[in-house]
């Protein structure tokens, strides 16, 4: 997974950490949980304040792991996706290089002659085919991966985003009067 996840989860665990350890000072212990109640609303800010100083956030902090761990492999099934789409446009031009070569008698056609020719082209042809074939069906894999793995992920972000918003309104509202 990216390192910047990664580094994102350990310090979701680091937060929770401070907030549940008695040796830290209550200030730093609320700074913790204000932290993770602001920046991850959609998971912590249903929590009150004194759940989180004592340590029952499990569930949480498993559903917030699940989640960023989901949107990384978003975003690696993603990459993959992209880089098979470029392999299968590489071995379509190839076939068709291949055949523009056949037929004008060009590249590895211009030794080869008659039934030895169509054998060579049929093979090759019936190679990038397979290729191509099983690079589809790894990539509609790939795409039911990636729509769970989306799923999750954007859930994630539109909670988050959704408690964010809330927040702020509500703040806002506190501050007016």
């Amino acid at each position: 997974f990216p390192s910047h996840d990664i580094k994102e989860i350990a310090n979701i665990k680091a937060l929770v950490d401070i907030a549940k350890n008695d040796v830290n000072t209550r200030k730093e212990r609320l700074a913790a949980v204000e932290k993770l109640q602001s920046e991850y609303p959609a998971y912590f800010g249903n929590l009150t304040k004194e759940q989180i100083l004592n340590g029952n956030v499990e569930t949480t902090l498993k559903a917030v792991t699940f989640a960023l761990i989901q949107k990384s492999k978003a975003q690696i099934i993603a990459t993959k996706i992209a880089e098979n789409d470029l392999k299968i446009l590489q071995k379509q031009q190839e076939g068709q290089k291949l055949f523009a070569d056949f037929t004008a008698g060009k590249g590895a056609f211009a030794i080869l002659k008659g039934a030895t020719a169509q054998q060579f082209l049929k093979a090759s042809a019936d190679s990038a085919a397979k290729s191509i074939d099983d690079l589809n069906k790894e990539q509609k894999a790939l795409t039911k991966e990636l729509e769970n793995s989306t799923k999750a992920a954007t859930a994630f972000d539109s909670a988050n985003g959704k408690a964010s918003a809330d927040n702020k309104k509500k703040t806002k509202k506190e501050n007016r009067v």
